[in-house]
């Protein structure tokens, strides 16, 4: 069985998008809570690149809503969708450039690996892409 090893460096998210995106594949998103660690294996990504991309918040500039996609590479960004669904990404590439690798848009983005969720709720997280929201403290 596959189990998570070290923890990316910051390194890891400043390079292209489309190869950040690519080499997430088969990584692990992991946090520790009260001594439990909640692990998921990365299966799925998706990739928003600038402005010029309209599918990505950063479409219609900079705006509140899209600030934390111009932060440093590595930068964590968390939004709600249909008031209920948790998305998460993380910033790549360069400061100022809008720019991003989702892992949680989609059913089975993550699998999980290890943590206290019950079976029915790993399924649940699984399938309605609300697995961010179970690595939420």
């Amino acid at each position: 069985m596959d189990k998570p090893g070290k923890k990316l460096d910051q390194a890891f998210f400043k390079r292209s998008t489309l190869n950040v995106a690519e080499d997430l594949l088969g990584k692990y998103l992991a946090v520790k809570r009260g001594g439990k660690i909640l692990a998921g294996k990365i299966v799925e990504t998706e990739a928003y690149i600038g402005e010029n991309d309209l599918a990505c918040h950063a479409s219609k500039g900079r705006t509140n809503r899209s600030e934390t996609l111009y932060q440093e590479a590595g930068t964590i960004y968390v939004y709600l969708v249909y008031g209920m669904y948790h998305c998460f990404n993380i910033v790549t590439e360069r400061e100022h450039f809008p720019s991003l690798v989702s892992g949680d848009h989609h059913r089975y983005a993550f699998r999980v690996f290890r943590g206290s969720l019950s079976c029915n709720e790993h399924r649940d997280h699984q399938r309605s892409g609300r697995m961010a929201q179970g690595f939420q403290g």
